[in-house]
């Protein structure tokens, strides 16, 4: 499994270049060329990228905010994880989406030891979400 957290899009950095699709400077070019790379390498491996958990973003006064409508770089967070959705899907594997699917807007603050950080019942809910998933794209 691939997981990325939601540290690219706390820190504002590109999601994408158009001009080359596996830029690795970018958070879609990354993710992209490390799935050409394992496939070309490994052709038999399944493989199940996972979105990030939902992360509060920080405004300029130090408040949590939702990352939904909060944007670095021009983009909210859902943006970040569609553009993983997308990568995966291009490839042909499997995706989960954690960002809605496990720890999302309404269930974050169970789950958050911080804006980002999962405490012991928020890894737990992302392992189980992990299991589901070897099983479920058996």
């Amino acid at each position: 499994g691939i997981m990325y957290d939601a540290t690219d899009y706390l820190e504002g950095r590109p999601v994408f270049n158009p001009e080359n699709h596996t830029d690795i400077q970018t958070y879609y070019g990354n993710l992209t060329a490390s799935l050409e790379l394992l496939q070309r390498y490994f052709p038999h491996i399944r493989i199940i990228v996972m979105s990030p958990t939902y992360a509060y973003a920080i405004d300029s006064d130090g408040n949590y905010v939702e990352s939904d409508i909060y944007v670095y770089n021009e983009f909210p967070l859902s943006t970040y994880s569609q553009m993983l959705e997308q990568s995966a899907a291009n490839a042909g594997v499997s995706f989960v989406d954690n960002l809605y699917g496990t720890v999302n807007l309404y269930n974050a603050n169970d789950y958050l030891i911080d804006n980002v950080k999962l405490n012991k019942d928020g890894k737990q809910k992302l392992a189980e979400r992990f299991v589901y998933a070897l099983q479920y794209y058996d």
